[in-house]
């Protein structure tokens, strides 16, 4: 939709200027013949790419409200029409041109806004495999013997061997061994950070070069990186208060504007 609205909007100001420079000065045949190739230009735009603000504002028509997309649908619908009606008769203004323009400025607006929703829908889904399938717990600790288990079923308290290049399964602390751990992802920070016996260590973090032997202490819902999960779902799920604040002047705002330009016709 993006495309076509912009490829649309470039092609009509091709035809759109000329008839602007001319000033009145272009013959009526020319002028008309520019008129109907913006119109037809513009048609897949009205029909195709400004759907979404169509549907947009009859959902909001259905719940008896006006957002926003009810006074952009109004203009691309009554603009269109108009400078369809005004190239059929051969009189009056155009404005082809400012259609398309506006359909791509508002796609491209909500391309952006998608995009960035869609970086941290990838950001929350590095976070989430992070954390491994698996874990080795030690058996006997201070022993060797381990066993391979999944890592939902590990317990606060449970003793934990992290091989080099290993994932570490839940939020404890570090019982034997030295290590560069890489926390990037959770963190921000670059360099890999040196944990010790007493060091804390968190679950999704990636044990480097030694092997370590740690106590479990959080587990499940209740680790870090969980908690990063459940703000960032619900940074996702509400609005900030100036946002809502801006929903609700809005949709009075509109109605007022359509109230005012519908007496203004009158």
């Amino acid at each position: 939709r993006l495309f076509i609205a912009g490829f649309s909007m470039m092609q009509v100001m091709m035809y759109a200027i000329p008839v602007y420079i001319a000033d009145g000065a272009m013959t009526p045949d020319i002028e008309q013949l520019m008129r109907i190739a913006s119109l037809i230009l513009t048609l897949p735009v009205a029909l195709w790419s400004a759907v979404p603000f169509y549907a947009g504002a009859l959902r909001d028509l259905q719940a008896r409200r006006t957002g926003m997309d009810v006074p952009v649908s109004l203009g691309i619908v009554i603009a269109f029409a108009a400078s369809s009606w005004a190239t059929w008769t051969g009189s009056g203004q155009v404005y082809f041109d400012s259609v398309s323009m506006f359909v791509f400025l508002l796609l491209g607006a909500r391309f952006i806004e998608m995009s960035a929703y869609a970086k941290a829908v990838e950001a929350q889904e590095r976070l989430v495999r992070m954390v491994p399938a698996t874990a080795e717990r030690l058996t006997d600790c201070p022993g060797d013997v381990v066993e391979r288990v999944a890592a939902a079923s590990l317990n606060a308290g449970d003793f934990l061997r992290v091989r080099p290049g290993a994932a570490i399964p839940a939020d404890g602390l570090v019982i034997d061994g030295e290590s560069a751990v890489d926390e990037a992802l959770l963190t921000g920070e670059s360099r890999p950070v040196t944990k010790r016996p007493g060091d804390a260590l968190t679950g999704g973090a990636v044990n480097l070069d030694g092997i370590l032997t740690m106590r479990v202490t959080r587990v499940a819902e209740e680790t870090v990186l969980a908690r990063i999960m459940r703000l960032m779902d619900r940074a996702q799920a509400t609005k900030p208060r100036i946002a809502q604040v801006a929903d609700r002047v809005a949709q009075g705002f509109v109605a007022v504007l359509l109230l005012l330009t519908a007496a203004d016709i009158r």
